[in-house]
Parts: C-alpha cells; structure tokens; sequence
C-alpha cells in the first residue's frame, strides 16, 4: 500500500489523509495501524491529529485503563497539564 511505509514522502500525507477524512480518533488510529508494514508512526501522527479536533479518543474504556496502569501515566492529568501549559481553557 502507497503511504504505509515509513518514508516521510508517504508516511505524512497518509496520516493527514486519515485524519481528515476520519476525524474519529480510534477509528483513525486503528486504520492506520491495520494499513500494515510500519504504521505506527502513521497511527501516532494521524491520531494526534485526529484528536486534536475531537473532544474524545473514543478508544475502549478498558483499553485506555490498562494503558494507564502499565504505564503508570494518568491521561487525563496528563492532557489538563498540556492545556495548563498552553495557557488554553480544559
């Protein structure tokens, strides 16, 4: 598939693609990663973006809860300090 591979020339405009024409964030990011080859910097890139329009990830519950706890990150906390550091209003 054109776009699927890591190649900035691909991997950007395949993640914009994505993003703007799925605007979901779970649903961007899964199709990315399910493009195959090296994908995951296209999820990330077209999940960001993709997030960045949106009020939810969407992402499973669950899912989200045993990323939290692996990883000993809280995502909520983690986004309300970026948009603290922004200056922008959660």
């Amino acid at each position: 598939m054109i776009g699927a591979g890591l190649a900035m020339a691909e991997a950007v405009p395949f993640a914009v693609g994505l993003a703007v024409a799925g605007r979901d964030p779970w649903a961007v990011i899964v199709a990315a990663a399910n493009a195959g080859n090296d994908c995951d910097t296209v999820a990330l890139i077209a999940g960001s973006m993709a997030a960045a329009w949106s009020d939810d990830l969407g992402a499973p519950e669950d899912m989200v809860a045993t990323m939290e706890l692996v990883n000993g990150i809280d995502l909520g906390a983690t986004a309300a300090d970026l948009v603290d550091a922004c200056g922008l209003k959660g």
